[in-house]
């Protein structure tokens, strides 16, 4: 059986300017239900209060607000994944294009943390706008007990983030690694959250689209071409 409980489709398709990038439930509130659009807002809907959320949900979250807009702001502010902390009742996580962000929904308004994550493509926005890198939508997911971010990125990389704003682990998908061998390179965050730039040239043909943690070990996968990569924290 299907229940339509959401369709923000205009009447006339030649108007759509706004589509879903993704929606999970909670796994600690079957009743909630998140979803993240590509103008940068996530909305909040309990089941609980209505069936139906073709007006929006019950609790409202616009990325970028409160700051200066660009010619790019639109661009770069889509969510492209939300995520329910399992360990935190009231946190989602989000990822947008340059950072991932941590949100209260008891607060509506400015994020509690942001982690710059490519945020050293600030100055090329004209470049990634000119080849299409910027429409690119990368994933994101929480680790099992909260503490870690795991999101995708360029030069067959990802990040793994660290809640606490320490650190940021650049973990790179190589085919000729040897198994079981450390991988992984640390980069500190400053404290306004930001990231040294990537040594070297970036190569953004080399994207890593797709990942995710295991819902109880501290295992990560990505996914890069035909290969899945894991790693296992220690």
């Amino acid at each position: 059986m299907v229940y339509n409980v959401l369709d923000i489709k205009p009447k006339n398709i030649d108007e759509l300017d706004e589509v879903m990038t993704h929606a999970e439930f909670s796994p600690n509130h079957f009743a909630l239900l998140a979803y993240s659009t590509s103008k940068g807002v996530i909305q909040v809907c309990d089941f609980r209060v209505a069936s139906s959320f073709n007006q929006g949900g019950q609790l409202k979250i616009e990325n970028g607000t409160g700051k200066k807009k660009t010619i790019f702001s639109d661009l770069i502010n889509a969510f492209s994944s939300v995520k329910f902390m399992r360990n935190y009742d009231h946190l989602l996580a989000s990822r947008d294009y340059m950072t991932s962000k941590i949100w209260d929904i008891r607060n509506q308004g400015q994020p509690v943390a942001t982690y710059h994550t490519t945020d050293y493509f600030e100055k090329n926005l004209c470049n990634l706008y000119e080849d299409d890198s910027i429409y690119d939508r990368f994933f994101m997911d929480i680790s099992p007990c909260s503490k870690y971010m795991l999101t995708g990125a360029y030069n067959k990389s990802g990040h793994i983030i660290d809640i606490d704003g320490n650190y940021n682990s650049t973990i790179t998908c190589d085919f000729n690694a040897r198994p079981g061998k450390t991988t992984g390179k640390n980069r500190k965050y400053t404290p306004h959250k930001k990231l040294a730039g990537l040594e070297g040239d970036i190569d953004m043909k080399k994207k890593v689209m797709a990942g995710c943690w295991s819902p109880k070990e501290q295992l990560a996968a990505l996914a890069f071409r035909n290969c899945i990569f894991l790693y296992l924290g220690r």
